[in-house]
């Protein structure tokens, strides 16, 4: 049986577009300098926390209870924490740097001064994610690192 060159083209262009659409739904890998200027320019710090521009900032793309959201964590540049393997800073954003999916963010023991800094934006909405730790007041940036 000849199959026609209308009927394998059909197939071709199905072949590919399946291929586009499938490379589509692949969540992104890394949070885009686009997403870190975007957050660091609507964070508001919590009350005894130092500038942002004392921090080190870490981002990490990760689902959460179902949500895609950007987990974002803040080290005070005075403890000298280690880059995270894997860890890029963001171009034209000094202090930042992504960290891939899977990858890890760095673990520092918070002395309740705000030595640590945790954000959760959702992906999708764009808005930042309230979270509370402990007794304090819940916001968008929250003091320590919450255990999720």
């Amino acid at each position: 049986m000849r199959k026609s060159p209308s009927l394998v083209a059909l197939f071709l262009v199905l072949a590919v577009v399946s291929a586009a659409a499938a490379r589509d739904r692949t969540p992104p890998s890394i949070v885009t300098p686009a997403t870190v200027r975007l957050i660091e320019s609507r964070v508001v710090m919590p009350g005894r926390a130092e500038p942002l521009a004392n921090y080190d900032r870490y981002y990490l793309l990760r689902t959460l209870f179902g949500v895609e959201i950007v987990h974002g964590r803040f080290v005070l540049r005075s403890l000298g924490a280690q880059v995270p393997a894997g860890a890029e800073p963001v171009p034209d954003v000094p202090g930042a740097f992504t960290v891939p999916r899977g990858g890890q963010l760095p673990q520092i023991a918070d002395d309740g001064r705000c030595a640590v800094v945790s954000v959760y934006l959702n992906v999708e909405t764009r808005k930042f994610v309230r979270v509370q730790i402990d007794d304090d007041e819940p916001g968008p940036a929250v003091c320590g690192q919450p255990p999720f």
